[in-house]
């Protein structure tokens, strides 16, 4: 249900900023949040989430 996951996540950052974006942008996520559109993330094979965590490390001059 990665899919779906996605796509509640980008529902809520499309109601947070609104019109904001330009119109073109608006679009496609309109497209991607769509439920039937083939290009739609709950559609889409490729949609997945990914993330990544950096650990830095640093050392004191003595």
């Amino acid at each position: 249900m990665v899919r779906g996951y996605l796509h509640a996540h980008l529902t809520r950052l499309r109601d947070i900023v609104g019109e904001t974006p330009d119109a073109e942008d608006v679009g496609t996520l309109a497209i991607l949040l769509e439920p039937g559109a083939p290009e739609g993330l709950l559609n889409r094979p490729d949609a997945f989430p990914l993330s990544a965590t950096a650990v830095s490390f640093g050392v004191r001059p003595a």
